[in-house]
């Protein structure tokens, strides 16, 4: 008699397990919930400053101005960083402590357990992320209140775009499309963690293998960037190619605080969906057939 499939849901449970254990899980939550205490903050400090150097008493920002520059600071690297530590302790020490093993006693497919990874991962991801905007909304509810000037907030850093928009809902809709765009990001860097894991079978191995060629992708960007903009032979072609860095694809998150959010969305998309199809795609090959000895 077969024995009953283990559903998705004990999968991911057993991973969130193991990222609690570490106190990863709590530690990237904590990330989060500092950085949705940082941005109205900030923005209290920026209004200070401002007000004292123009000799006024302006109060140009609401509770959606601290929401989405918690988020803005959330998206930012210290938390991926955070992040990416959590995913390299996920996909890595199933090699390291030799658990993958245990798929010889019960059964599962490797596919399965490669999926449960990525939905905590991303899940953490979100989580982390959401948790900064709530306190960051709710932090800033009790600093600037439900009101906002917008002539005021006009060259004002993080919530400046928010001058040119009238009414909650828009805003929000605006922030909730932020938040949807970072949680995205968070996907090449991921699958990277994965195919790393793959590789050294180390979780410190994993974790700066990741940040490095992901730094790495930082600079071929630069690189390609001050090509195109100096002018040089093949400069065109150096910034259409540019447009296929990771690191390009970031310009998806900025486009909720554009005047016209979504234009040009599917470039901005295509690098980050490419890196998670090809690194990801790797990954699970890997992961499937590789020996767990």
């Amino acid at each position: 008699m077969s024995r009953p499939k283990i559903p998705m849901l004990g999968l991911c449970m057993a991973e969130w397990r193991k990222a609690k254990g570490r106190g990863l899980a709590p530690a990237v939550l904590l990330f989060g919930a500092l950085h949705g205490l940082m941005g109205p903050a900030v923005l209290k400090g920026l209004e200070l400053l401002n007000n004292k150097t123009m000799g006024t008493d302006k109060d140009p920002f609401d509770f959606l101005a601290g929401a989405d520059a918690a988020l803005q600071m959330a998206a930012f690297p210290v938390n991926g960083f955070a992040l990416l530590l959590l995913a390299s302790i996920l996909w890595a020490e199933d090699f390291s402590l030799g658990t993958l093993a245990m798929v010889f006693v019960r059964p599962v497919a490797r596919w399965r357990i490669f999926a449960a990874k990525v939905l905590v991962s991303w899940g953490m991801g979100l989580a982390s992320l959401t948790l900064a905007l709530v306190i960051g909304a709710a932090l800033g509810l009790v600093l600037f209140g439900t009101t906002f000037e917008p002539e005021a907030l006009k060259g004002m850093v993080f919530a400046g775009w928010m001058a040119d928009m009238e009414g909650v809902g828009a805003r929000m809709l605006r922030i909730l499309g932020g938040l949807a765009a970072a949680t995205l990001l968070m996907g090449p860097g991921f699958m990277l963690c994965a195919l790393c894991a793959n590789v050294s079978r180390s979780p410190v191995l994993t974790l700066f293998a990741t940040l490095f060629l992901l730094v790495a992708d930082f600079f071929v960007f630069l690189l390609l960037k001050g090509w195109q903009a100096a002018k040089l032979d093949g400069g065109e072609t150096a910034g259409k190619a540019a447009e296929w860095t990771l690191w390009s694809g970031r310009g998806l998150f900025a486009r909720h605080s554009a005047v016209e959010p979504w234009a040009d969305i599917g470039q901005l998309m295509a690098p980050t969906l490419l890196g998670v199809a090809v690194f990801g795609g790797l990954a699970l090959l890997m992961w499937t057939r590789r020996d767990v000895t």
